[in-house]
């Protein structure tokens, strides 16, 4: 495991890294272009053309030369986007130069609220705001589309901490700006930043004090950076994590040494069982319910305890599944599966690290419905804990 140096949230950021973290920001802008670009094209491969659905011959051409356009817009304007992107790239890693932290520091305007409570609350979901476009493969709307409805969700729940997954620096800054006047400090851009642009896509927020922040690599060859942010607050450790995502065997063989490695962290932030740890992660980790799934082999269940039902008496259901794939069913023009691991899984978890003796307990609030999938906020539902 590859570890960058521990470091105290609010050790003051120099000028240097203040004009990192604005760098950072500034080649969004430059960058933007090219990922506009191929969201439009995403969009346009990602979603099925039914005649029957446009209603009449006219307005279903209509929409095939729209798609056509838009496509051939995005590849005249190719040599343009990369030379933005090329500064984009160029001010990025400027920034990272500058910015010896693994994360950009966001501070809210929020006062610190002090720790008096026995229990916390902790919000944590994959919403699918990965850069260009991705989501709409599954059947999501971009992600500048949702943002409000992810405010809402996030304030309405009002919790102490927040834990998100696939959130790419610019909607993590939209978000952060519509939820700052409740929290006091806010963390983005988690990890290296890959020349993709495929960075870890954690996020994390508090309304509390902050002891001290940590950064791990995880072992990964994909196309994401793979990481773990750990946050030290009164109450504990904090973990938020995103696994490998795939289905051969070699992932899920990754997968499970990313768990061994999470575990032997939790060890340590664990001091031998006397700090608390909390994991909040969509583990891409299938939990069916059934003898040897990948959950039970993971060695989840031999380290951590599960905030949702226990693992003795789990069966998957469409009810208690974290995420569906019925989305990407409807925009592809398919029929949603007919088996149900096939439609839906349980893959996100809240979960507390057994030596510690920690408690966890958590409700799914649901983020999607399959009833007004085009209203979607995700494909995952939202996952809030007592801790």
């Amino acid at each position: 495991m590859i570890s960058l140096k521990p470091c105290t949230a609010f050790a003051p950021l120099t000028n240097y890294e203040k004009a990192g973290q604005y760098l950072h920001s500034a080649a969004l802008s430059w960058i933007r272009p090219i990922d506009y670009a191929v969201e439009c094209s995403m969009h346009v491969f990602s979603t099925a053309i039914n005649p029957g659905k446009f209603g009449n011959q006219s307005t279903f051409l209509t929409e095939i030369i729209a798609r056509v356009m838009s496509v051939s817009l995005s590849i005249l304007s190719l040599p343009l986007t990369l030379s933005l992107y090329g500064i984009g790239e160029v001010l990025d890693v400027t920034g990272d130069f500058l910015q010896k932290r693994p994360y950009n520091y966001l501070k809210g305007a929020f006062e610190e609220k002090q720790d008096t409570k026995d229990t916390y609350t902790v919000l944590s979901a994959n919403l699918c705001m990965l850069p260009y476009g991705i989501a709409t493969l599954g059947g999501i709307r971009p992600a500048a589309a949702r943002i409000d409805e992810a405010a809402e969700a996030i304030l309405t729940a009002d919790a102490d901490f927040i834990c998100l997954q696939e959130m790419s620096m610019s909607p993590s800054l939209q978000l952060w700006e519509k939820i700052k006047d409740k929290y006091a400090h806010g963390f983005t851009r988690i990890g290296p930043m890959p020349t993709n642009r495929m960075g870890g896509g954690l996020f994390f927020a508090s309304k509390y004090p902050i002891e001290e922040v940590q950064y791990h690599a995880l072992s990964d060859d994909g196309p994401i950076a793979r990481g773990v942010f750990c946050v030290k607050t009164k109450t504990g450790w904090i973990i938020n994590a995103h696994l490998r995502a795939g289905s051969s065997q070699e992932v899920v063989a990754l997968r499970k040494k990313q768990v061994q490695e999470i575990t032997s962290l939790c060890e340590k932030l664990s001091q031998e069982g006397t700090v608390p740890c909390f994991l909040f992660m969509d583990s891409n980790i299938k939990r069916t319910g059934k003898e040897n799934d990948e959950y039970s082999s993971s060695g989840i269940t031999e380290h951590f305890t599960s905030g949702l039902k226990e693992e003795s008496s789990f069966t998957l259901t469409p009810k208690n599944a974290t995420c569906t794939n019925c989305l990407s069913s409807t925009i592809q023009g398919k029929e949603d599966p007919k088996d149900i691991e096939e439609g839906f899984e349980h893959v996100d978890c809240a979960l507390s690290y057994k030596p510690s003796q920690a408690k966890v307990k958590t409700t799914l609030i649901p983020a999607y419905d399959l009833h007004k999938r085009e209203v979607a906020l995700s494909d995952h539902h939202i996952l809030l804990s007592i801790i």
